[in-house]
């Protein structure tokens, strides 16, 4: 199964609005199949962006712990905004057949970066 940035992505705000980390989560995310997005949440705790622990006396689908760890907030921040999402990839896909997470990740701090960081000359005038 290929990793799926979308998905990645999808997972991630949906673990966002869950109210109080730590609970029993169960995912339904547009047409992607239950494999899939499990999968992905697993592939998501092996990056260091999710806790996350399947449930081994219920379906294979079902997660609980869940919560998005410092990183996984730190990667959300970037990579909310939709346009800017979108344009991050296509940036990435003139020059690349598929899309490198760590690629995907300092082309959208590059698109959220502040004015003043990228002249830190305006910094000082206010």
């Amino acid at each position: 199964m290929k990793r799926n940035p979308d998905l990645i992505r999808e997972i991630l705000l949906h673990i966002e609005t869950v109210p109080y980390p730590n609970q029993h989560v169960t995912f339904k995310i547009g047409d992607y199949l239950d494999d899939e997005i499990s999968n992905h949440i697993q592939l998501l705790c092996e990056a260091g962006f999710i806790e996350a622990y399947d449930n081994p006396y219920t379906c294979f689908y079902e997660w609980e712990q869940v919560r998005l760890s410092w990183a996984g907030h730190e990667f959300l921040d970037i990579a909310k905004n939709q346009s800017k999402w979108e344009e991050a990839k296509k940036i990435i896909l003139k020059e690349a057949e598929t899309i490198n997470f760590e690629i995907l990740k300092q082309v959208l701090l590059q698109l959220n970066q502040p004015s003043w960081l990228k002249d830190p000359k305006k910094l000082s005038k206010n």
